[in-house]
This record gives structure tokens, C-alpha cells and sequence, in this order.
């Protein structure tokens, strides 16, 4: 029985559980795709990048970036779930 390919949002909520408070956005893109990969379903880091902005603009997570050219992020905690 074939299983359902988890969605890039959903891979990116697992994800972030795992990620330390600060982290690098490649960091966050070798999670997703390698969890994807299972599935056969290869994103473009630009797509990550994206679902993860409407992730917060979604409430369901927050982050900030703390350094615009090494691309490192830090979570805000006060998101409502």
C-alpha cells in the first residue's frame, strides 16, 4: 500500500521541533528534503523558504533572522497553538 507524501509545510513543522533555537536555513532545507526524499519529492530550497514564510504569517511558528548572509534564523517562542 502505497503511503501519502507528507506536505512541505507539514515536513517544515517536524522539522522545526528538532531545530535549536538559532539555526541556518540550510540546516532547515537538509531536514525537509531529506524527509521528502523518502517520498520521492525534491523541493528547491526558494519553496521551503516560502512555505515556511506562510507558516508564520499562518501563526503556526515565528522566527527571526539574525543574520541576513550566513541566512541564520532564531525561533520566537510566543507563538499560540
Amino acid at each position: 500500500m502505497k503511503t501519502k507524501t507528507p506536505s512541505i509545510k507539514k515536513t517544515i513543522l517536524k522539522a522545526w521541533e528538532k531545530l535549536p533555537d538559532s539555526f541556518g536555513a540550510f540546516t532547515l532545507f537538509l531536514m525537509v528534503k531529506n524527509e521528502l526524499k523518502e517520498h520521492k519529492k525534491y523541493p528547491f530550497d526558494g519553496t521551503i523558504s516560502r512555505r515556511l514564510r506562510e507558516l508564520r504569517e499562518d501563526g503556526l511558528l515565528d522566527y527571526r533572522v539574525i543574520d541576513i548572509a550566513k541566512s541564520i534564523y532564531e525561533k520566537i517562542n510566543h507563538v499560540q497553538k
